[in-house]
């Protein structure tokens, strides 16, 4: 995982799970949304030279991607639109 923690936080899902109950909502009304990235020509995070090299000259791990947005109710019958955001340039 890049950026996000692998922790649960099970205070707050508790906290989610009271509101849900006590205000009365229903499946159709809850949603999650979620991102996820996709790299274009990702490289290795380092160099791999050859035995007779000493040094590699103007490395730079390439940080092209782009990000897409996915949402759905919790039953699964309510998909929004997919959303993108552009790739970020070096």
């Amino acid at each position: 995982m890049v950026g996000e923690s692998a922790s649960i936080d099970t205070e707050a899902a508790h906290r989610f799970h009271k509101i849900v109950e006590e205000d009365n909502y229903i499946a159709e009304q809850v949603y999650n949304v979620d991102e996820f990235a996709l790299y274009r020509n990702k490289m290795p995070g380092r160099p791999y030279i050859a035995k007779n090299e000493t040094s590699v000259t103007g490395f730079k791990a390439s940080k092209v991607r782009i990000t897409l947005f996915l949402c759905s109710n919790a039953t699964g019958e309510h998909l929004i639109k997919q959303k993108l955001i552009n790739h970020t340039l070096n």
